[in-house]
Formats: structure tokens, sequence, C-alpha cells
């Protein structure tokens, strides 16, 4: 063995030892995105601020289009004219998106003061529904608008694409707002009574009109408690059912506070429409059945006549005729017929 180059190799192995362990004690970790940190393909730091005027801006609801764009709702000061509804559109890279408004933002006046869009939907289709409450000098009343993918209001919606509806006599506020798959438009908040304030809940057609189905005249009010009652949000079962949540105040603090309504073009209509219609199957598939056996005892006689004609062509096939008078006989092919009898072809 060469004493030499084993220390040489020894000496090269240390060395190798000692920058395989300051290499991971000084080497920088190399950046890697965990889970809750911010998106920084969002606005290049996953964060972002816009002005819609030159005062007081608000973000109430948000909302995400299926191609990924944001859809963001809420108000904006408009200096000596209170406030607007405010709809703010963005890609999904946070840019303004300027095929909405041509700038990516808007304002709507509902009335000639304060307006607040509180929530936001969007339909199937793609046009946008907000939600909120308009000020027209003396109260408060739900306010609705409806805009097409562009951002421009949707005159097929209440002839101009924005409505206002009365509650009571005085403050009413829409706070949260749901669409059924039928596309009625339910629209959750809360309304004055007088001397408190109870949730309140209007549904709507698609057109923007009233839905008289719902409580006779479209809206209904609802005490959870003896005193002041906020709904704050709501949400649609798969049955139907409308599902609303706020609080409540029981003279000391507040409580949660939950009601849950029936449909009724979504329960016991929808129930009736499918009891009709599996009776209507039904009677389809019992008329199907005996059309089948009327067909069929039509042709059972059919059947016995080619039978019998059936037989008599394997006779014609597999054996000689053989007739004496009005006698006829059956030979096996090929053999003579009985004495007297003669041939027959």
């Amino acid at each position: 063995m060469d004493l030499r180059n084993f220390k040489i190799k020894k000496k090269n192995s240390l060395w190798l030892s000692i920058f395989i362990i300051a290499s991971s004690l000084f080497s920088i970790p190399s950046a890697s995105a965990a889970v809750g940190d911010l998106d920084t393909s969002f606005d290049t730091d996953g964060k972002l601020t816009t002005a819609i005027g030159a005062s007081y801006d608000v973000g109430r609801s948000v909302a995400l289009q299926s191609d990924g764009k944001i859809v963001v709702a809420g108000y904006s000061e408009i200096p000596g004219n209170g406030n607007d509804f405010a709809i703010v559109r963005y890609n999904t890279d946070g840019s303004l998106d300027t095929s909405f408004d041509t700038d990516g933002k808007l304002t709507t006046a509902i009335g000639a003061s304060d307006d607040y869009a509180n929530s936001i939907a969007l339909q199937s289709d793609g046009k946008i529904v907000v939600a909120g409450d308009t000020y027209n000098g003396g109260n408060y009343h739900f306010a609705v608008v409806r805009y097409n993918t562009d951002g421009s209001l949707d005159t097929s919606f209440d002839t101009d694409g924005k409505l206002t509806t009365a509650i009571g006599a005085s403050y009413d506020s829409g706070q949260s707002v749901a669409l059924q798959s039928n596309g009625k438009i339910v629209v959750a908040g809360y309304t004055y009574n007088g001397s408190n304030y109870d949730f309140a809940v209007v549904r709507y057609n698609a057109n923007g009109s009233l839905d008289t189905s719902f409580d006779t005249d479209g809206k209904l009010t609802t005490a959870i408690g003896a005193s002041d009652d906020i709904s704050q949000s709501i949400a649609l079962q798969s049955d139907g059912k409308i599902v609303v949540a706020g609080y409540t105040y029981n003279g000391s603090n507040h409580d949660f506070a939950l009601a849950r309504y029936i449909a009724s073009d979504s329960t016991a209509a929808a129930a009736e429409a499918a009891r009709v219609a599996a009776a209507n199957a039904e009677a389809a598939r019992k008329a199907k059945e005996q059309k089948e056996l009327t067909e069929i005892l039509a042709i059972i006689p059919k059947i016995g006549e080619l039978t019998l004609g059936l037989g008599e062509t394997t006779k014609s096939l597999y054996s000689t005729k053989c007739v004496k008078g009005k006698t006829t006989k059956y030979v096996k092919y090929g053999a003579k017929c009985p004495k007297g009898y003669v041939k027959k072809k």
C-alpha cells in the first residue's frame, strides 16, 4: 500500500467534509411561497388599493366570475352629493378590467342623496346584481341595481336597471342578496317598525317586479325578539328554503339570530310539479305497454298462418306429394307413390 497516496486521499476527504458542513451552515435558503403568504402574482405583492372618487370609498362585498375576474361592490362619496353605489372589476392579476365601463370602475346614483351598496351576486348569464339602500330625503329604502357584463345598466330590469322598495314607513336597509336558480332575486335586511328594527326579506322576479307569490306582496318582516333585530346575510338551501342570519338585542346584549323561510315556488309547487311529472310518466309507460300488447295480439294470428304455410312448404321441400282422388299422402322425397296414387308436382 502506498502510504503517501493514502494520506492525500484522506486529506482530500477531510476537506470535502468540511466544505459540505460549511455549505449547509452558511447557505442561503431559496425563497418559496408558503400557505398564507401573500400571492405576489396579484398586483406584484398580493395587495392593492383603488380610489373610486376623490374622497371616501368603501368596498362591502366581493364576487368571483367563472373566468376568474373579481368584482367588488361598495360605495363612494361624491362631494356635495352624498354616496353612490360603486363597482370595480379586476382581472385575475389585480389590474383594473378596462372592458368594464372603460376603466374598470363605475358609480351609480339611485336617488338624489346617499346610496349604499352592501352586497353583490352574479347571475349565471354574467349579469351583476347589487343590493343596498338609498335615502330619498325622508327615509331609506331597499335598493337593487342590475348591470350587464360590460357595466352598463340592464334596462330589462325595472326598465332602467335600478329600483327601490319601501318595506315600512321609515328606515329600510338591504344588506344581502341571493339568486334563486329560477332567476328570482332575494334580498334580506332590516326595517324600522316604528319602535325598533325587524328582519326584512323581499323577493323580486327576474324583471325586477315584486314576486307576489312570496308572502302575497313580495315582502315580509319578522320580529325575533322584543327589541332590535338586524338581518345581515342570506343563503338559499338546495330545496329552495331561505335562511337569513343576523343579530337580536335581548335587552342587555346582542345574540345571534337566525330565521328560515319556506319558498312556495320551490317546495310545495315543486313537489306538485314533481308529482304531476311522475303521474304523466306512469301514464305514458302504461300506454306504451298497452300499445305493445295490442301489436303482439295482432301479430299472433299471422304467426299461426305463417307456421301453417311453413309446414306446407317444408313438406313440399322434403317430401313427395301423392294424390288419389281427394286423398293426399306424402312420401319421402325420391320414393315412389303407393299403388293407385299419382305423384303431384
